[in-house]
């Protein structure tokens, strides 16, 4: 039958804000590394390095603040398309990130040690985010993954 004789109402439902940008791969990429850097921006010049035990709890909600943005985005996919999904949203956090410290060095206010990074720093720091954002965030895919496996299987 092509002309039914009743129409049907559908309801469109609106995605909000972060979950549409959650569903862009790049643009939450590098709006997640720019968030993350800016904590660990904040953590590092409002905390003194002598707090160290506040400083690694801090940091460790940094890690944590990482792994939720990144279950954000990978809960909207299947877990087939998280083997190539989960590096490269690494890869996009550690843009975002890098280019957020780019602008913190440039205005003076990127620490780096005990030290303000300089602009001849900044290379070595974006290939050691680029580097470390990528394993951080594949292997909790890959943690992240195998919890889902095994509470479906225990469905």
């Amino acid at each position: 039958m092509a002309f039914p004789r009743h129409t049907q109402q559908w309801a469109i439902q609106e995605l909000s804000a972060l979950r549409r940008l959650s569903l862009s791969l790049p643009l939450f990429g590098v709006g997640a590394g720019v968030v993350v850097r800016a904590y660990r921006w904040a953590c590092l010049s409002l905390i003194s390095a002598q707090a160290g035990g506040v400083l690694l709890v801090l940091l460790v909600g940094g890690l944590a603040l990482l792994c939720g943005l990144v279950t954000l985005h990978l809960a909207n996919f299947t877990l087939r398309s998280w083997r190539w999904r989960a590096p490269a949203l690494g890869a996009f956090i550690a843009v975002g990130e890098s280019a957020a410290s780019l602008v913190l060095t440039a205005m003076g206010l990127e620490p780096l040690g005990s030290t303000l990074a300089a602009l001849s720093d900044w290379p070595a720091v974006a290939l050691g985010v680029l580097y470390s954002r990528v394993i951080v965030v594949s292997l909790f895919a890959l943690a992240l993954a195998v919890v889902v496996v095994v509470l479906r299987r225990a469905e």
